[in-house]
């Protein structure tokens, strides 16, 4: 919100989300796109947000990079 009031036009959100574990039924990808595609639009701010691909400690990070357009 702080960089939207300062005039940003566009933020980019690195991250690295991926698999439940203790929850291996559970897919989290949609939750976390709406997440981030609210933020965008709360804050008329386009999100570029690049998400880890792969596989590392038994998470596996599900990629799905993506932009908000507000």
């Amino acid at each position: 919100r702080a960089y939207s009031l300062a005039g940003a036009d566009v933020l980019v959100y690195p991250t690295a989300i991926g698999s439940e574990p203790g929850f291996p039924g559970f897919d989290s990808q949609p939750l976390w796109q709406k997440v981030i595609t609210g933020n965008a639009i709360a804050n008329a701010t386009f999100m570029v947000v690049p998400n880890r691909i792969g596989a590392e400690n038994g998470l596996t990070f599900y990629g799905s990079s993506f932009i908000v357009d507000p």
